[in-house]
C-alpha cells in the first residue's frame, strides 16, 4: 500500500560535498522511497553552507533542500532549536516544505526534532521523531536541554529509538511518551560473508566511527602499541573523520605504529564492506553508543565484533557468540578483549544468522507503522 508523502528533517544526511554522511538514514530513505514519496530538509551549520552552496556552487539533488542554520558553535545550546526554528523562517523554502507536508520524520532529538515539534504545533503534521544515540545520551542529560526534548517527544505519535536501553532512558523521565525501540537495519547483499584473511597473516581490526575521545579511538591506539610490544603481530585499519584527527596521526607517530596502523579517513560505505572483507574483527571501544550501526554491518559479514557493553549494544552482541564485550574502554580491558578474540573460534554464518532479522524493510515497516 502506497503511503502519503514524507518530509525528512534531519542534519544528518548525505549532502553532495559529505556524501558519506549519515549512511543510516540514507540507506533507511532509500528502502522508505519503495513506500512513499520522499522529500528531504537539510540544516546545515551557517558557515558551511556559504562555504559550498555559495562560493563553490554545490547542488544537491531536487528531493534535497539544504538551508543554512544560524548559531553559535558551542555557546548557548539550549537555543539550538530556537535559532533553528528561526533559520527555517528566515529562508523561507523551510517554511513552505513544512507547510506542504502531512507527515514528518525528524531524525535527531536536539535540536532537530525540538524544532519541528514547534511547527507540528503551528501546522498539525503527523511527526515522528527518530533518535539515534548522543541525542539521548548526552543531550537529555542537560536539564534545560531535557525539558525541550520530553516536550517534543510528547507531540510526536511516536519517539523511535535505536536500542531498548534508549528507549527505558526516556521513559524513566516519562513513562507516557510513545516510545518504541526499533532496531536499524543492514544491506544484506552489501554485507556478506566473504573468506575472511587466515589467522597466519597478522591479526587485522577495523575501527570505523568518529575521530574523537568518546570513541575510545585513543586507549585503542594505546591498546595495539601494548600488545605489539608483548609480541602479538596486530594490524589496525581506521575508517572514519572527526576534529581529533590531528591527535590521532600524532600518536599513531609517537607510539611508531605507522607500519601497523592505517588511516583511511572519510570511506565510502561500499569500502566499508571491502575493508571488512580483509579483517578478523570490528573493534569498537566506545564511552557510549545507541546501537553502532557498523557493528551490525559487521555481523552481517560473519565477522565479530569487539564492543564495549554501552547503550543497546548487549541487546545484539552476545559475549562469546557473535563477538566479544570488553569490559570497559580502558587499555587493559581492551586488550584483554583482544587476547579473548585471538584464543577462540568463530562459525561466520552462525554469527550473520544472530541479526538476520535486522533488515532495512523491517525497520521501515515498522516505523511507518507508527503514522
Amino acid at each position: 500500500m502506497a503511503h502519503s508523502p514524507i518530509l525528512f528533517f534531519s542534519n544528518l544526511y548525505p549532502v553532495s560535498w559529505d556524501p558519506n554522511r549519515a549512511a543510516f538514514n540514507f540507506q533507511q530513505t532509500q528502502c522508505m522511497e519503495d513506500k512513499a514519496a520522499m522529500t528531504y530538509l537539510v540544516p546545515v551549520p551557517f558557515v558551511e553552507w556559504f562555504r559550498q552552496r555559495v562560493l563553490k556552487r554545490q547542488k544537491q539533488k531536487p528531493s534535497v533542500t539544504t538551508f543554512p542554520f544560524f548559531y553559535i558553535p558551542g555557546t548557548g545550546r539550549r537555543f539550538y532549536p530556537l535559532m533553528m526554528f528561526l533559520s527555517a523562517l528566515i529562508c523561507v523554502v523551510p517554511l513552505l516544505k513544512f507547510c506542504a507536508a502531512k507527515r514528518v520524520i525528524a531524525s535527531w532529538g536536539f535540536p532537530d526534532a525540538v524544532c519541528a515539534a514547534w511547527f507540528k504545533k503551528l501546522l498539525g503534521f503527523s511527526l515522528i521523531i527518530q533518535c539515534h544515540g548522543s541525542d539521548i545520551n548526552v543531550h537529555i542529560a542537560n536539564p534545560a536541554r531535557r525539558k525541550q526534548m520530553l516536550s517534543a517527544f510528547r507531540l510526536a505519535q511516536c519517539v523511535v529509538t535505536k536500542s531498548q536501553a534508549m528507549a527505558n532512558l526516556i521513559l524513566q523521565y516519562d513513562p507516557h511518551i510513545h516510545a518504541q525501540a526499533i532496531y536499524n537495519g543492514v544491506d544484506f547483499n552489501r554485507f556478506k560473508v566473504r573468506p575472511q584473511p587466515t589467522h597466519t597473516t597478522p591479526l587485522t581490526l577495523l575501527f570505523v566511527g568518529s575521530i574523537i575521545t568518546t570513541k575510545g579511538i585513543f586507549e585503542l591506539i594505546e591498546s595495539i602499541s601494548k600488545l605489539k610490544r608483548e609480541g602479538l603481530n596486530i594490524h589496525l585499519h581506521i575508517a572514519g573523520k572527526g576534529a581529533e584527527m590531528d591527535k590521532l596521526q600524532m600518536l599513531v607517530s609517537d607510539y611508531v605504529l605507522g607500519d601497523h596502523v592505517v588511516i583511511h579517513g572519510s570511506v565510502a560505505h561500499q569500502k566499508i564492506a571491502e575493508l571488512m572483507a580483509s579483517c578478523h574483527a570490528l573493534i569498537l571501544p566506545s564511552y557510549r553508543e545507541g546501537v553502532p550501526n557498523v557493528m551490525i554491518e559487521s555481523l552481517a559479514c560473519g565477522m565479530p565484533a569487539l564492543v564495549t557493553p554501552v547503550g543497546g549494544v548487549p541487546e545484539i552482541l552476545h559475549d562469546g557468540k557473535n563477538g566479544i564485550i570488553l569490559a570497559s574502554h580502558q587499555v587493559e580491558d581492551i586488550c584483554h578483549g583482544i587476547t579473548r578474540f585471538t584464543q577462540s573460534s568463530w562459525d561466520p554464518q552462525g554469527i550473520r544468522g544472530s541479526i538476520e532479522h535486522l533488515n532495512w524493510e523491517n525497520n521501515v515497516n515498522q516505523i511507518l507503522e507508527q503514522y
